[in-house]
């Protein structure tokens, strides 16, 4: 009987479908504050989010900022978002359906200026096709080329005036990875 248990725990486990996993949860707070002349403050925290299922999968990474600045003029407070979200649904070891939801809102990245009067919000839903191009010993580590179409809604209000309000149709190819080293 002993034979058999090792016998079985020897054989090797299929890719696909993959096995499914707890999810895995992250939490991070941060914050500062300094003061001399003028007193500037940031408090905000960060989710990591992961979980693998037999046939797909979720992940989340966002952080979330309030910027408080005394010396601004207009606004003191200032939101900094930024979201990433990715599903997908795993055909089978190579190919996926994804869905991938992005939001920025105030990051100096994406934003078109930085001024206390300023806010910049870009936020993109797409679906489409994903292809595995490596995977790691985990599904979590993987390395995928995804082409998806979706909405893109982007608004600017600059220097008290609205530059920009719209939603335009968007082809993406996104290239997006866990837990894939690069090298030195």
């Amino acid at each position: 009987q002993s034979q058999t248990i090792i016998a079985a725990s020897e054989l090797p486990v299929p890719e696909f479908p993959f096995t499914e996993t707890p999810a895995t949860f992250k939490l991070g707070f941060s914050g500062w504050v300094k003061s001399f002349r003028k007193t500037e403050a940031l408090v905000g925290f960060d989710v990591d989010y992961y979980k693998q299922w037999s046939e797909n999968d979720i992940f989340v990474d966002a952080s979330y900022f309030l910027d408080y600045d005394s010396s601004n003029s207009v606004n003191n407070y200032r939101p900094k978002i930024l979201n990433f979200t990715f599903y997908r649904h795993h055909f089978n070891e190579e190919w996926s359906f994804v869905t991938n939801f992005f939001n920025s809102t105030n990051q100096f990245l994406f934003s078109s200026r930085d001024k206390d009067e300023d806010l910049t919000i870009i936020s993109e839903l797409y679906a489409g096709a994903g292809l595995n191009l490596w995977r790691g010993d985990t599904p979590s580590n993987f390395l995928d080329l995804q082409l998806a179409v979706g909405p893109r809604y982007q608004y600017d209000y600059i220097e008290f005036e609205q530059k920009r309000n719209q939603v335009e149709p968007t082809l993406a190819i996104i290239l997006w990875g866990r837990g894939f080293s690069i090298g030195k």
